[in-house]
């Protein structure tokens, strides 16, 4: 269901390996750790290490996990706006407000979160070529000199990341920002029959799911 979305969303293939280029080593490490782990009866040996056919169900299993998971949080965030994302995290978490959780502040908070990414890794880009330009190596050398030259790129990041929250929290103050007034939103969004189409299509299939899990335990 998550691979036929991405051809719906006009999502091209390269923004598929893209989005799982970083987690290469990551899966290859998860599925050796539970090939080679002792689950079930040993199925043979590989350079003295035994392996049984239940691990490597297992690692396959967890790896294709953990590459849903990736796909889907791509998808979320190619076909969705953050505006959108944080408008939708607010209207869900609104039930909670009467418990005392502040699901507008927290809403607020992952918006600027998300607008900072873009910016942050702007920044991290040119402290690494300016580094980079008075001889900073970030391949070569030893570990120790590679981490030193890392580390003259956090310290200025790190830097900046914080006065642009301080002038942020400035500029918002001065705007006349209340975190304890009721706020509304430019733009309203309601549910139309695709939403709930798609929301039924998505709890029948976690139901069938849940369902075939139990019949196979």
């Amino acid at each position: 269901m998550t691979l036929l979305s991405f051809p719906v969303a006009g999502a091209p293939l390269r923004v598929i390996l893209k989005g799982l280029a970083p987690l290469y080593f990551l899966l290859a490490l998860t599925f050796l750790l539970h090939t080679f782990s002792p689950v079930g009866p040993t199925s043979g040996e590989v350079l003295g290490f035994g392996f049984s056919f239940e691990g490597i169900e297992r690692g396959g299993f967890y790896c294709l996990r953990l590459i849903l998971v990736v796909l889907g949080s791509s998808l979320l965030t190619i076909t969705t706006s953050s505006i959108e994302i944080t408008y939708a995290l607010e209207k869900i978490l609104k039930p909670l407000k009467p418990l005392g959780f502040p699901s507008q502040e927290f809403s607020l908070m992952l918006a600027i979160s998300l607008r900072f990414i873009p910016v942050l890794l702007e920044e991290m880009e040119k402290l690494r070529l300016a580094q980079k330009a008075r001889g900073a190596s970030f391949s070569k050398g030893s570990l120790r000199d590679r981490a030193r030259a890392y580390l003259s790129i956090l310290v200025p990041l790190f830097h900046s990341a914080f006065e642009r929250a301080d002038r942020l929290a400035i500029a918002m103050e001065v705007r006349g920002f209340d975190p304890d007034r009721q706020r509304t939103s430019i733009h309203e969004y309601s549910l139309g029959r695709a939403d709930l189409g798609l929301s039924l299509c998505f709890v029948s299939m976690i139901g069938l799911a849940i369902l075939a899990h139990s019949l196979i335990n």
